[in-house]
């Protein structure tokens, strides 16, 4: 090889590797998107007009709706649904699961949707409380919990939100919480979980809002 050829050469040869380190570098950050979801969910208190994440009986007790009792007969609540990825998503399925004792009037219980980075959407909906005949006879205060989940291309995320609904007997009668039905796979996790707490006598921290619920 001549030498007035070598220049050339050692600039094809940069220039292969600079492309070459630009592809894997592309690849890695095609490998290091994330699709995520973040869901939240929240009660409006009556008392104060604020969305919270719970209304447990110390904070609010509804009242059957046919009640003469001068207190709200109509839950509300709102859910806010997040990209939290680094990539547009497409065809979100969002459904929240009615619990017992309450009745849906109106607003937004299902919905297919798209969100891009960082966007979020928020849903509304309005219930009512059951009549007095169809609370149960051995619990004067009923506590109900409400959960809405979202879920696209694999990932998962579902809230709760409680609320109290005191009958005619009120409290002294006996308190009940009633949770949402829950697929195999939950239901085996808090299997486990109770049998590891047993055996271990350790104490389970988990987040502030419960993932996991059980008739």
């Amino acid at each position: 090889m001549k030498l007035k050829h070598l220049p050339v050469v050692i600039f094809l040869l940069l220039l292969s590797l600079v492309v070459s380190q630009k592809k894997v570098l592309a690849d890695q950050y095609e490998e290091e998107v994330v699709k995520d979801i973040t869901l939240d969910k929240f009660v409006k208190n009556p008392n104060t007009g604020q969305w919270v994440d719970n209304l447990f009986a110390s904070d609010y007790k509804f009242v059957p709706q046919d009640s003469d009792i001068d207190r709200n007969k109509e839950p509300e609540f709102k859910i806010i649904i997040r990209n939290s990825g680094d990539q547009d998503l497409d065809n979100i399925y969002y459904k929240d699961i009615m619990p017992h004792y309450l009745e849906y009037l109106s607003g937004d219980l299902e919905e297919t949707f798209s969100l891009k980075v960082n966007e979020s959407r928020e849903f509304y909906f309005k219930t009512r409380t059951v009549k007095q005949e169809q609370m149960p006879d051995d619990a004067g205060l009923v506590c109900v919990v409400n959960t809405a989940q979202a879920e696209v291309e694999g990932q998962l995320d579902k809230d709760t939100a409680q609320i109290c609904i005191e009958g005619e007997k009120g409290e002294v009668a006996g308190v009940k919480t009633y949770y949402p039905p829950t697929g195999p796979v939950d239901n085996l996790i808090l299997l486990l979980g109770s049998a590891g707490l047993a055996l271990t006598g350790g104490v389970l921290i988990g987040k502030s809002k419960q993932n996991i619920y059980q008739n």
